[in-house]
This record gives C-alpha cells, structure tokens and sequence, in this order.
C-alpha cells in the first residue's frame, strides 16, 4: 500500500477564518483537540478495511455466480436476482462504516 499524505485543519471557532483552507483540507476537525487526529486515523482505516472487504467479497461471489450461470445450472433470472442479493450485501456491509 502506498503511503499518502493528509491534510488535516484545525478551526479554533467558526469565527476564525480559514475557510478556504478547510476547503483544500481532506479533514476538518472543528475544535483544538489534537488526539482526535488519532480518532481520525482510527476512523480512515477502518473505513479502507470495510471497503476493501467489500469489494474483495463482492467480486468474489459475483465470479462464483458467473461460473455457476455460465455452466447453465441457474436460469438468467435467477443470476440476476443472485447478483441483485450479492450487490444488497455489499451496500450492507459498507453500511457498517457509519457506525
């Protein structure tokens, strides 16, 4: 994985200016709390871990259900819902990041 760098801003108050700033910033943390940055960290990876998952487990069962359509032992309608219920799982899964 390849290291990049983030942009973190910190607002004192709204009041303070720095608008464009926060607007150029990948993260805003509104307040002067520095240990919440590690909360951020915490935050991005979790959210990378979830998403990689997701995509990993998406495309997987879809080449598993292309295989099993391919070889003709489930009907197109059939495949499609399965791809309906594997792309509903996903979407689930990927819900867990708001949490």
């Amino acid at each position: 994985m390849q290291n990049s760098r983030l942009s973190v801003v910190f607002r004192l108050t709204p009041r303070h200016g720095g608008g464009i700033t926060a607007e150029a910033a990948d993260v805003v943390i509104l307040g002067d709390d520095v240990t919440r940055v590690a909360e951020v960290i915490r935050i991005r990876r979790r959210t990378l871990r979830i998403a990689r998952q997701s995509i990993r487990v998406g495309l997987g069962h879809s080449a598993a259900a292309m295989v099993v359509a391919a070889a003709g032992f489930v009907p197109p309608v059939v495949g499609a819902a399965m791809q309906e219920a594997i792309d509903f799982a996903v979407i689930l899964n990927a819900l867990r990041t708001s949490r």
